[in-house]
């Protein structure tokens, strides 16, 4: 490769990743204002949440990297996603993708096999979200209808059966009148490890919530847990809204109707807070030895 072309790759890197952190400084400022007077804080809480919320990113990272050709090398497939969670933050919803994407294809990867990890990625993190959310069930309290809705959790696996996800290829292919290229699905073993990994995160995350809200939300931990398990996944599919902020919130209002509305936006701005200072200390951590590690073998 020539040194013209990898410097504008090298600066394209840069400049996607500082983008993504100033409005995640951008975001994080605005959660402070919302926290600041809103809830009782306690740096023992914050600091297990911070380490649970490291823990779930690496685990989410684990599981793309799971997802990529044999012939990746998954150290660097976790650090490109690190580097591409900023961008979430940025409206609209489809900067974080793209660069995930395209950051993975300068990396050797082709763009198909990307783009396909990429969605059976994100498919698996709305079921493990989904299935987690499932235990909403059993809490009587909560409307009929959206229990009904949580129990669909329980099959959601289903749609990461390589069957499914054939036919659900084959259809969008049909769709957008693009020939579908069965070899580009990731092997059924390694969707099935990405969705465990998914499991590991949410629910390592939903802890850190739990954790958070302390005594300010008097339920069940299991149930703070399996509610927002359920509020990530809503969140996750409302895609033009930066990182689900405001949906997540009110999914959670009515998933825990007895804690109020108030009580629930100021324990997740705590919760978002924890969770940007800790993707930030992820992603510094991470590319401290970005240039020693070793380049892909293109597939």
């Amino acid at each position: 490769m020539d040194r013209p072309r990898t410097g504008l790759r090298r600066w394209a890197r840069i400049a996607f990743g500082t983008l993504g952190v100033l409005f995640l400084l951008a975001a994080l400022v605005r959660q402070w204002e919302d926290v600041r007077d809103g809830i009782e804080f306690s740096v023992a809480r914050l600091a297990v949440a911070a380490v649970l919320i490291a823990i779930s990113i690496m685990s989410l990272a684990h599981g793309w990297a799971r997802l990529m050709p044999g012939t990746s090398d998954r150290q660097r497939m976790r650090k490109i996603f690190y580097l591409s969670q900023p961008a979430k933050y940025i409206p609209g919803g489809v900067v974080q993708p793209v660069g995930q994407v395209a950051l993975t294809t300068d990396e050797g990867v082709s763009a198909g096999h990307s783009i396909t990890a990429f969605i059976v990625h994100s498919v698996a993190s709305a079921t493990g979200g989904a299935l987690l959310g499932a235990g909403m069930v059993f809490v009587t309290d909560v409307p009929t209808w959206l229990r009904a809705c949580a129990a669909v959790g329980l099959i959601a696996p289903v749609i990461l059966w390589q069957p499914v996800l054939l036919k659900a290829g084959a259809l969008v292919a049909r769709i957008l009148r693009r020939p579908f290229r069965e070899e580009l699905l990731p092997r059924q073993k390694d969707t099935v490890i990405a969705l465990g990994w998914a499991l590991l995160g949410i629910a390592a995350s939903a802890t850190a919530f739990a954790v958070v809200a302390g005594d300010s939300i008097d339920i069940a931990g299991w149930v703070v847990v399996s509610a927002y398990s359920l509020a990530f996944t809503i969140g996750f599919l409302a895609v033009p809204f930066p990182s689900g902020i405001g949906i997540r919130e009110g999914a959670l209002a009515l998933l825990l109707p007895a804690t109020g509305l108030a009580t629930i936006v100021a324990v997740s701005a705590l919760h978002r807070l924890v969770s940007m200072l800790a993707e930030l200390s992820v992603l510094g951590s991470s590319q401290r030895d970005w240039r020693g590690s070793r380049r892909v073998t293109p597939p």
